[in-house]
């Protein structure tokens, strides 16, 4: 079972397996939202969840917050060490970082958010531990958890998320990591909200194509056939 098709790709150029052997079968989520219209608000709580590596968007998303003092910014990721170590380097009042939650808590701290980030270094996107280039095979597990959400999502242009997301239709999808360009997407939503109740809406119901009970019968199906 691949997660997306460049690692199928991989397997089969570097491990001569057969490609009728590998099957792609996407990640899931295992969060349950009620959907909820975004409403007119002066300031927006946007969340970044995950890893607290430089290549996966944690040192952006606090260049953000030091800029954009209109909303409010929030951080979940890595251990009491790094969250210790990147508080020393900030003075937001606007942004709060936080240790990494366990997944029970996840829907209550999400549902607190409006705009879920994941922003990403397009050129070298770093494993687990800091070693390989993940960024052509990358399927995170929370972007399956920011669609069940219903928020909006704002996301650096990985070609491997277009196997699952469409900018402009289920979220908005960013070329680079110039803040200016982040902040005027992020403050756009506060003037177009059937635009952004249309995204929330569509990443919502995209999500329920990716449940673990339906991952495990495609797998089951998979192996029986």
């Amino acid at each position: 079972i691949a997660i997306t098709n460049p690692v199928k790709k991989y397997l089969i150029n570097n491990f001569n397996l057969d490609p009728k052997k590998i099957e792609i079968i996407s990640s899931a989520s295992a969060l349950k939202f009620k959907f909820s219209k975004i409403k007119k608000k002066k300031v927006y709580n946007i969340g970044y969840f995950g890893s607290l590596d430089i290549s996966k968007g944690s040192n952006f998303v606090v260049k953000l917050a030091k800029k954009d003092k209109t909303n409010n910014y929030f951080i979940y990721g890595g251990n009491k060490h790094e969250v210790l170590k990147l508080k020393k380097k900030i003075n937001s009042k606007n942004l709060e970082i936080n240790q990494s939650i366990p997944y029970g808590k996840l829907k209550k701290v999400i549902s607190k958010m409006d705009i879920l980030l994941m922003p990403a270094n397009l050129k070298k996107l770093r494993s687990l531990g800091g070693i390989g280039n993940i960024a052509k095979y990358t399927s995170p597990l929370k972007l399956f958890d920011y669609l069940a959400s219903g928020k909006l999502i704002i996301s650096s242009n990985l070609k491997v998320f277009y196997e699952i997301l469409e900018s402009k239709k289920n979220c908005i999808m960013i070329n680079n990591l110039e803040t200016k360009i982040w902040i005027k997407v992020i403050n756009n939503f506060k003037f177009n909200l059937l635009m952004a109740n249309n995204l929330k809406r569509n990443a919502y119901n995209l999500s329920k194509k990716y449940t673990y009970i339906k991952r495990a019968k495609k797998i089951l199906k998979f192996v029986n056939n």
